[in-house]
């Protein structure tokens, strides 16, 4: 269950708006570390500091007024006496005096992005260094990725190979090998093969290609991860 607060529009001594917490679940309760009584009737300041952020308070008052529902991903919120932000999907709509106001900490989700994001950053820097051409394939067998080093062995820009299968460009004697290839990497295999593969003069050149799944930090198949050297 997600945490769900309902907050009612106030004012301030100083005539300034102020959202306090009128109603909410129990999921709410855990997720501030505080219990039910110790929560109502507190304005929400007391929770999410508004100096620390404003942008969001000025939202959520915006939607207590009578605005359009605000729908906020991943949005960076600091808790009083937290030193490390919490990203959070937030969903507010208004609702009689104030808003009903619905989040999930999706903190180590975009964590996992960032650390994925960095990870294929650090492997595209490698790739590109390295003598083999490496590729980047998705669950469809289309190339997503492929290394500038496919110029100086093959003769194509990388962007031409992009969107389309390593068959496009395989011997036609060979295409069965890729297609046993994509079923045994897909199966969690590791493969070792020589096939042909056609330059942009098209021209034949025999290839040693090793091929492996390309899997998520959930362990999800995402395709292949492969690279290949002219033999």
């Amino acid at each position: 269950m997600e945490p769900l607060l309902f907050l009612s529009l106030a004012r301030q001594r100083d005539g300034a708006a102020r959202l306090d917490i009128t109603e909410l679940n129990p999921a709410a309760a855990v997720f501030f570390h505080r219990t039910k009584p110790q929560l109502l009737g507190q304005p929400l300041t007391q929770m999410i500091p508004e100096d620390l952020n404003a942008e969001l308070h000025q939202r959520l008052l915006a939607v207590a007024r009578g605005g359009a529902p605000y729908v906020g991903d991943e949005t960076t919120v600091l808790l009083r006496g937290w030193r490390t932000p919490l990203a959070l999907d937030l969903r507010a709509v208004h609702a009689r005096d104030g808003l009903v106001l619905s989040f999930r900490d999706v903190t180590e989700r975009r964590r996992a992005q960032r650390d994925l994001a960095a990870s294929e950053q650090r492997f595209r820097l490698l790739a590109e260094n390295v003598s083999d051409v490496v590729f980047l394939s998705d669950g469809g067998g289309r190339i997503s990725w492929m290394a500038s080093g496919l110029r100086t062995v093959l003769g194509w820009c990388s962007e031409q190979w992009l969107g389309h299968s390593l068959a496009a460009f395989c011997h036609p004697k060979d295409r069965a090998l890729i297609d046993r290839t994509s079923r045994e990497v897909e199966a969690g295999e590791a493969v070792n093969l020589r096939l042909r593969l056609r330059d942009n003069m098209g021209h034949w050149h025999w290839v040693e290609l090793h091929a492996g799944p390309n899997r998520a930090a959930n362990g999800q198949h995402r395709g292949m991860v492969g690279a290949f050297r002219v033999v």
